[in-house]
């Protein structure tokens, strides 16, 4: 099938049932090269996601041998990592790929826009599922950063980290510190992170921040549930001194909807590469380049 302007549609099924299922859902519904199919359709099936905290276990009757799956959520050893290095040459040669967790999307989303980093130390607090509450209200819950183990091979990097669980948050909050290689201004690296794709920095004058107020801008521009793609550095935390940079960023569970979108088109060798799936992934689904008032005019 061939969309208006000759792009080949390809039919992908979801199997799954919760928030990411059901964004991944929208998601495709509004690519030009994709078609939103059941896994009960007659039609046929191209490629799958596979939201595994959503999803026990892949229906037996779902023929997948040798069809493309993209998984979210996945940490099994014997399926490679997705890590959108951004080099065609990185495109695995399995039919299935993880999808890296939502805070290593983040910090990937850093690690591509700032080249010189050798250390990373990552502070993380991450939200509970709405069905699956521990302890009391007012519980934090230390957890192991082992999420970590998914970048390492892959960049010559000194990676550190903590992580707590917190009750009563929507959204991840990351405390990044960081040291370059080489001194850097602050107006340097602001410069690099506000040109960087699918990041954004919250201006002064905005007062921006804690989550809910992340949360509740995003909401009251049209995002439902004040969900967001973007990962959100709160501008007024930036601190650079020489080779140390540091600052907090906030990100929505919904954010690896992106780049599983990119994921995708990669599996199925569409003839986009990686720069143009992004921008298509980015402009059909709304997001935004930077926080300033004409950004914001242009895009709600």
């Amino acid at each position: 099938m061939f969309a208006e302007g000759g792009d080949i549609i390809k039919h992908i099924s979801v199997i799954g049932k919760g928030p990411i299922s059901n964004a991944l859902v929208h998601a495709i519904q509004l690519q030009k090269d994709m078609k939103f199919v059941t896994s009960s359709s007659h039609e046929k099936i191209d490629a799958y996601f596979y939201v595994r905290e959503e999803a026990l276990l892949i229906p037996e009757h779902i023929p997948t041998q040798g069809i493309p799956i993209v998984t979210i959520g996945g940490t099994k050893e014997d399926i490679p990592f997705f890590l959108l290095t951004r080099k065609e040459s990185d495109i695995p040669t399995s039919n299935v790929v993880n999808i890296p967790n939502i805070q290593n999307i983040s910090l990937l989303r850093i690690l591509f826009s700032i080249s010189n980093i050798i250390s990373m130390h990552v502070t993380s607090i991450e939200p509970t599922d709405g069905s699956e509450k521990r302890g009391p209200v007012d519980a934090l819950v230390p957890l192991d950063p082992s999420w970590l183990s998914q970048l390492e091979p892959h960049f010559n990097i000194d990676f550190s980290g903590q992580s707590v669980l917190a009750q009563h948050t929507r959204s991840f909050l990351l405390g990044i510190n960081i040291r370059l290689n080489t001194p850097a201004s602050k107006e340097e690296i602001v410069k690099l992170l506000t040109n960087a794709d699918r990041i954004l920095m919250t201006p002064n004058g905005l007062h921006m921040n804690n989550t809910a107020l992340v949360s509740e801008f995003f909401r009251d521009i049209g995002r439902p549930v004040g969900a967001f793609y973007e990962t959100v550095i709160i501008g007024e935390s930036l601190k650079v001194e020489a080779e140390k940079v540091s600052f907090w960023m906030v990100s929505h569970k919904l954010s690896i909807v992106l780049e599983s979108i990119d994921a995708m088109r990669f599996m199925l060798k569409t003839e986009y590469n990686s720069n143009d799936s992004r921008t298509l992934t980015n402009n059909t689904l709304g997001v935004f380049s930077n926080l300033s008032p004409r950004e914001m005019r242009e895009r709600v």
